[in-house]
Formats: C-alpha cells, structure tokens, sequence
C-alpha cells in the first residue's frame, strides 16, 4: 500500500541554495575587456567605480522608490563608492551592479504627485511595482527586497534570482515571473497572491546541476539562462491542483494555501527534487512513490 497524506518527515535541509548564491554572486576572472570599461580605482575612493549606466539606472531606481526613513541617502555621489560597500545594498562584479538587496527598509512606489518636501515620512508613498527603472541595470543578478510594500511586480526577465516574499503582491502570480527564461531563485511567500499555480514556467534545457558545477565560468553563472531551481509560493491563497509542468526545480515549498487535487506523479521523477513542502493544503490521495527518497518532505 502506498503511504497516505498523514505521512510526514523532515530532515535538515541542505546548504545547496547557499553554495548556488556564492557561485553566482563570486566575482569572474578579469578580463582585457572589463578592464577595458572599468576604471579600477579612483583618488577618492577605496572601490570599483561602476558603470555610467548602472550609475544611472541606480538614481532612477532611486527616484522611483519611496524610502520613507531614508536608507538610500548613500546613494549620492558620482559612484565613486557604490561598489566598496559605501551604497546600501549594493553588490557589483567588476564595474557591474548584480544584486541589490534592500529588506526591511519600509521601501514601496513613489506616487507621480510627490513633493519634495513632507512632515510624513510615508507621503507620497504607494505599494506599487518593483521599479521598472530595475531593467536599465547592465547585468542583474538577484534582486532581494522582502518584507517592504511592494504589491506588483515589473519585468524581471534577466534576474537569477527574486526575493518578494512578505510584502504585498496579490491577485494571480505575476506574469512577469511567469515569463521569465532567467530565472533560478523566486521567493514570492507570505504575501496575498490568489488564483491557480500558472501551468508553466519558463526557462532553457540547461539542468540547474550544470550551473552548480560550472566552475570554469563564473560569468556564464551570472548571465546564463537556466530553469528555476527553487520556488518558493508558501503562505499565499492559492487553489487549485499543482500543474504537473513544475519541473527541473530542487526546492518547492507550497506551504499554507488551498491547493486541491492529488500530488503530480510527474514531482517523484525530479532526479534533482531533494525538498517539497505541500503541508497546508487540501490534497488528497496517495503519496507518489518515490518522493519519499527526498531530504525533506512535508505532506499534512
């Protein structure tokens, strides 16, 4: 008999995530070309001076967002510092901003009316998209501004990885996501996104283990094209059956939803799969044989 639903095991969950962040955030080779665009070093400053676009793209970035207690008052020289540590939440490769990581900062959409100058901190402010102005960054990497304001998203269609969780996106699963051929990390947790899982996510043949294991070139680890390889939609209200096409992926928490249905039997031919939560849920049915070989399994 195979097992029920009541069945339940958990185990430590592996370190795989970390190791995928280092690899894609640890600086490339230098090459004649960077050296080329970058300026190495500057008199006034101890960094990698970033490019005129990514400079730009990050004071339009800055335009758009509302920072209600001023966390991105760095962000105002020429840029001499952005990649020396001096901008908040800035991390660059070379001359290149790749991720920015920006949480708990209060940080939502600035309204169009805005004035310069308010008593409130939170005046002009709106939870609206992710900044569109992310997109005239050169060479993105991660983008992590959980537990902000943020209730949509922009296009994220040359981002690796995408930390939302715990702000307050809702309605369907952003297309923008959807459509995203780039990405390997999505944590879109605890916000309030509604309606079924969409059927399938975009992305290349290219296995999530081949991008672990490319240790001969780091920069094809940062702009390369890849399959998501965690997903993480726990704590939303979602319904509906899993889609069968969830597929390549490592990691995959549905936690706390109100998905319905039996468990794909498509999930236990994952060669990669070593962490599935479905707990929270409505399922019924057997458990599909195999799964229980994973790491960490969550069911009731």
């Amino acid at each position: 008999m195979p097992p029920r639903l009541s069945h339940r095991s958990t185990a430590a969950v592996p370190t795989l995530l970390l190791l995928l962040t280092l690899l894609m955030l640890s600086p490339p080779t230098t090459t004649a070309a960077a050296q080329h665009h970058c300026h190495r070093h500057h008199s006034t400053g101890d960094g990698v001076v970033i490019s005129q676009a990514d400079y730009q793209g990050l004071q339009a970035i800055k335009h758009d967002l509302s920072d209600p207690y001023i966390f991105l008052r760095s962000w105002n020289d020429s840029g001499v510092t952005a990649c020396s540590g001096a901008w908040a939440g800035i991390k660059c490769v070379l001359c290149s901003v790749v991720a920015i990581t920006l949480p708990w900062r209060g940080l939502g959409a600035r309204s169009p009316r805005a004035g310069s100058a308010s008593s409130s901190a939170f005046a002009g402010a709106i939870a609206g998209a992710v900044p569109s102005s992310l997109g005239f960054l050169t060479d993105p990497c991660g983008v992590y501004l959980f537990n902000n304001r943020f209730s949509a998203v922009a296009n994220s269609t040359r981002l690796i990885q995408l930390n939302l969780s715990r702000n307050t996106l809702s309605d369907a699963v952003p297309v923008e996501v959807v459509a995203s051929a780039s990405l390997v990390f999505l944590d879109l947790s605890y916000n309030n996104l509604s309606g079924p899982i969409p059927d399938a996510f975009a992305g290349s043949d290219k296995s999530p283990s081949k991008l672990l294991n490319n240790n001969n070139n780091n920069k094809e680890a940062i702009t390369g094209s890849y399959q998501l390889v965690f997903l993480s939609l726990a704590h939303n209200f979602l319904d509906g059956p899993i889609p069968a096409s969830v597929t390549k992926l490592q990691q995959l928490d549905l936690y706390s939803n109100s998905l319905n249905g039996t468990i794909p039997t498509q999930l236990a031919t994952l060669a990669d799969l070593k962490v599935l939560d479905l707990s929270g849920n409505a399922l019924s049915g057997d458990i599909p044989p195999g799964l229980d070989n994973l790491t960490a399994t969550c069911w009731n």
